[in-house]
């Protein structure tokens, strides 16, 4: 398992959206899985327009062709493409200087 990535191991998680990361200066990072991004974070709005923002805004890590998803490593999967949310989206300033 990659180091610092979240897996409640013996744990039956039902409808999985994705993983937690805990960067080393203590972020979070989030991998959404791509099916859940759509149904579940997307839900009720236009996916294509929410990505968009969140890449315009720096939110999503890009892959090197500058696609929304990025191959990753889920724990007890193999490669798997995810969007990867940045910890800025969801601290706050008072954490994002704290994390600096």
């Amino acid at each position: 398992m990659q180091q610092g990535i979240e897996d409640n191991t013996g744990d039956r998680t039902i409808n999985r959206t994705g993983f937690r990361k805990v960067l080393d200066n203590g972020a979070i990072e989030y991998w959404v899985l791509p099916e859940m991004y759509l149904s579940e974070l997307c839900s009720g709005l236009d996916s294509t327009l929410v990505t968009n923002v969140l890449k315009k805004y720096g939110y999503l890590e890009l892959d090197t062709a500058g696609k929304s998803t990025v191959v990753k490593r889920p724990p007890g999967m193999g490669p798997k493409r995810v969007y990867v949310i940045k910890p800025e989206l969801l601290q706050s300033e008072e954490e994002m200087a704290q994390a600096a």
